[in-house]
Order: C-alpha cells, then sequence, then structure tokens
C-alpha cells in the first residue's frame, strides 16, 4: 500500500481480515502469541485441521494487531512527529547497505522504542506475547481511530481470500468454511457448526430441505433469525441431518472510522515520503 501497490482501502480491508482472524481465535486461552512462535519448529510443512484451536503461526496476524497498537502509542505520545518508522530505523539501519546479518534481541526492541518514545515497553510487550485472553488485542485499531464491524457484504479483499482459498468463507457466522462441492475445508472450534456436530471433510448435501449450493446456503443463513437451519451432510459413509443453532446473519468483517477521532491508521497508510 505505501509503496502504491494497492489502495488504501485495499489495505484497510486486509486488515479487517486480520483483525477478524485474530479476534477468533479462542485457542489463546493455552496458546500464547509468544508460543506461536515455535510452530516453525514442528509444524512446518505439515498440515493443521482446527486452526482457531491450534492457531498456527499467528503472529502473522495477531503481530499486525500488535504493532499497530504499538505505532497509534508512538503517534499519540509524540504528536505525530514520530511513528514506527523511526523504530524500524534505528533497529534496522545501524548499518546501511551492508549485507552482514546482524541479529538483534528483545532488550534491543525495547531500546529502540524507548528512544522514540520513552515508556515501559517491555512490560507492554510482555503482556501482549504472554497472555491468554483477548484484551487488548484490537485496541489498536480504535487507537488509529477505526473498529472492526460485520456486515452481511463482504468486501473485495474478502472475496478474493474466498478465490484464494477455494472456499466460501462463513467463519464469522455458522463457524465453517466449505467448497462450491458441499465439502467442509474447516470448523470453528465451538463454533455453531461444530456444536451441531459438522466435522472436517464432511459433504453437505442440503439445505432447510434444498440441494445444496453456497446461495442455498447462504440465503439460510441469512433468513436463520426466523427459520431453523437444517443441513444434511455426509461424513464417514454416515449421512445425518443437524441443526445448527445460529439465529443472525451473514457476517463479514470491514473497517469503520470511529467518528471525531484522528485517523491515525490512514497516517499509517500514507504514502512514503521520499
Amino acid at each position: 500500500m505505501r509503496a502504491g501497490l494497492r489502495t488504501q482501502q485495499d489495505t484497510l480491508d486486509q486488515i479487517a481480515l486480520d483483525a477478524a482472524t485474530a479476534a477468533r481465535r479462542i485457542g489463546r486461552s493455552w496458546k500464547s502469541l509468544q508460543d506461536s512462535t515455535n510452530d516453525p519448529l514442528f509444524v512446518a510443512g505439515h498440515p493443521i485441521d482446527w486452526h482457531d484451536w491450534q492457531r498456527r503461526e499467528d503472529y502473522y496476524p495477531e503481530g499486525v494487531m500488535l504493532w499497530l497498537d504499538i505505532d497509534g502509542r508512538i503517534r499519540q505520545q509524540t504528536g505525530g512527529k514520530k511513528s514506527l518508522d523511526d523504530v524500524a530505523r534505528g533497529l534496522f539501519g545501524i548499518h546501511d547497505g551492508s549485507r552482514v546479518t546482524v541479529t538483534y534481541t528483545f532488550a534491543d526492541v525495547c531500546a529502540a522504542l524507548d528512544h522514540v518514545a520513552p515508556g515501559d515497553w517491555a512490560t507492554l510487550l510482555r503482556q501482549r506475547l504472554d497472555r491468554h485472553d483477548d484484551r487488548g488485542l484490537l485496541d489498536g485499531l480504535t487507537r488509529g481511530g477505526y473498529r472492526l464491524v460485520y456486515t452481511d457484504t463482504p468486501t473485495e479483499a474478502f472475496r478474493q481470500a474466498e478465490l484464494d482459498g477455494g472456499a466460501i468463507d462463513l467463519s464469522d457466522s455458522i463457524g465453517l468454511t466449505v467448497t462450491p462441492a458441499g465439502i467442509v475445508r474447516s470448523v470453528a472450534w465451538h463454533g455453531p457448526a461444530f456444536v451441531a456436530g459438522i466435522t472436517l471433510g464432511a459433504r453437505l448435501v442440503s439445505v432447510n430441505g434444498k440441494p445444496y449450493d453456497p446461495e442455498a446456503l447462504k440465503a439460510a443463513i441469512q433468513a436463520s433469525t426466523t427459520t431453523p437451519l437444517d443441513v444434511a451432510c455426509e461424513a464417514n459413509g454416515r449421512a445425518q441431518t443437524v441443526r445448527i443453532d445460529y439465529r443472525g446473519t451473514l457476517r463479514y468483517p470491514r473497517l469503520v472510522r470511529i467518528a471525531g477521532t484522528p485517523d491515525l491508521l490512514g497516517q499509517l497508510l500514507a504514502p512514503l515520503r521520499r
């Protein structure tokens, strides 16, 4: 975005996807963000089945939320004179032009932050890295002047993510992703579909008595406030019809501005000055 490769709105919509992904990771109750950095040591190249619970490599989407918060804190503390860019220059720009690898430590990161905006960064980072609840998770959005909402219309970034993944993403409504052919790709841990008994690899056969297709399923979800959602599926040679206890509508994440607040996130995403 800052290099001009995509629009600011596209970037905001992608951040909304990261925020929604981080928000539904209930595996945080047992696995901290710090722990997720160990994932490449033992799960690299291996598929996992329960992303919400196993929370594989969540330092990517949740890391975005953390550093958005830190950038906002720096901008607020310095009256907009400093940002995460200044921290990056101090931490990574120490030998400009050199190709020699230089490692850094947690203390180095805290020192670089403190040099730009003095504060107890070590405590903040340790809280966010080690905690097992979602306190502060989306503070960076709020601090940046935005909030995460869900609407019944997907953003273009969401549609593209579905195309790239080859599945209809209903993670934030009934809690599953499913291919156009009806094969369940993922199930949200303890989500409505999970509780109903739908499992990975099941094939959806019908929705409310009508043959399954993605649009029929979406229509049934939209009508679920007044009409029960009954899904017939097959798994492991066994057919069953389950009722998904969901009374809502389609839910797709997006960011909206918080009226009357500075657009710090917009400042962060502004094109780089030369």
